[in-house]
């Protein structure tokens, strides 16, 4: 009787403060890679099996909606297509408070740069918070024809090594708030873009903005 209480803890726990996973029984079911913070996309292996969780039906069904807006939002006419021809995968960051999702997405015509979809999952409510972020990893990241993220021409010849996502507390007030780094290319300068984030009455509020031009113009 212990030995099962003691299971039964550990399960919920498991639900309250990781991600959520089950055994694949469904094709309609995503899987993830689970990490953990400061997500630094250059060294996650989307192919790692032992980092393979599967997803249950809730969080299978908001990645499917994040697809489906994301390719509606494409110019298809002259590429034979589906809304899954989108999606590279999902990368799983457990947190206390908060699951985070982040969603990658490829474009067309090019289909090597990659766009990405963040969402915040209130583990307490057991719900999606409705606000979809973005840390807007196009400049920083390709995906290539083998299936993996490489660095972009402007993330190595800038010598960009910060985290795309970051654990920090701003407002010191105890709750984990969520930094997040992005390379702006404009054709005429490269910059840093900042933004810290917290999850507050279910939105997502920025505390912070800031974008330095630390970089001279380099061409991708």
């Amino acid at each position: 009787m212990k030995s099962k209480y003691i299971t039964a803890v550990i399960l919920l726990l498991f639900v309250l403060f990781g991600c959520k996973s089950r055994q694949a029984n469904n094709e309609s079911m995503f899987t993830a890679i689970q990490t953990e913070f400061p997500l630094v996309l250059g060294e996650i292996d989307l192919d790692d099996d032992s980092r393979t969780i599967v997803l249950d039906e809730k969080v299978s069904s908001k990645i499917d909606s994040v697809i489906t807006g994301f390719a509606g939002s494409l110019l298809w006419e002259d590429y034979p297509h589906s809304d899954m021809d989108t999606y590279i995968g999902t990368i799983c960051l457990p947190d206390e408070l908060y699951t985070v999702y982040v969603v990658l997405l490829r474009g067309f015509p090019t289909t090597e740069r990659v766009f990405d979809r963040v969402l915040f999952y209130d583990n307490r409510k057991h719900e999606f918070i409705d606000d979809v972020s973005e840390i807007g990893i196009y400049n920083l990241y390709y995906f290539n024809d083998d299936g993996k993220l490489t660095p972009s021409n402007l993330k190595t010849e800038l010598e960009i090594t910060s985290p795309e996502m970051e654990l920090t507390d701003f407002n010191t007030d105890g709750i984990n708030d969520y930094k997040i780094t992005r390379l702006v290319h404009n054709g005429t300068y490269n910059g840093l873009l900042t933004r810290i984030v917290t999850v507050k009455d279910s939105s997502v509020d920025t505390l912070f903005l800031d974008e330095t031009k630390p970089y001279g113009y380099v061409s991708r």
